[in-house]
């Protein structure tokens, strides 16, 4: 199993919820537990169907070539991440405690996020079961941790540097799936 792969899809697929959740709590914005399982759920069900998208596509390439395939979308997508400035969630943080709207909405984004994700890791192989399984856990806890450190000084300066850390860690994950 690609356990180390599995992780880091997780890691960087989910880093966006750290710097949402930094983001609501910045705003002194609560996203309870019921709300953070929701988004952590649309997430998971988001990294699911597109993996199966990828499954499908697999039938048609050789093993070899649909690994190079996925690896290279992972790592365009990381680069394409790490140039990329970090969207404006403002519109967002509105109430003190997040709207069930506003829970749909941020689980809809995120699932969105996951979909180019979720189709190149299944094309490298990565299981699926596992993979979602660890989408879920990492958005959940980001999302729960980011509301505490949202509360501390330094939260400001991890809020900044979220986006280019989430595209290095998918370029890693798509050149270390061509190596092997």
């Amino acid at each position: 199993m690609h356990i180390l792969s599995v992780i880091l899809f997780a890691l960087s697929a989910n880093i966006d919820c750290l710097v949402i959740g930094l983001s609501y709590s910045l705003k002194k914005t609560i996203i309870d537990i019921n709300s953070n399982l929701l988004i952590a759920f649309m997430s998971t069900i988001g990294t699911y169907f597109s993996m199966m998208l990828g499954s499908l596509l697999t039938r048609f390439l050789s093993i070899n070539t649909a690994n190079h395939i996925g690896s290279l979308i992972l790592i365009v997508i990381g680069i394409s991440m790490i140039l990329q400035k970090q969207q404006d969630i403002k519109q967002f943080q509105s109430h003190k405690k997040i709207t069930l709207k506003e829970t749909f909405l941020l689980g809809f984004a995120l699932s969105l996020n996951n979909i180019g994700l979720g189709i190149g890791a299944s094309i490298t192989g990565l299981p699926c079961f596992y993979t979602c399984l660890a989408t879920l856990c990492a958005s959940f806890v980001f999302i729960l941790i980011s509301q505490w450190l949202g509360k501390t000084y330094f939260s400001k300066y991890i809020s900044s540097y979220a986006s280019p850390v989430s595209g290095l860690l998918i370029f890693l994950l798509g050149f270390y799936e061509l190596c092997i």
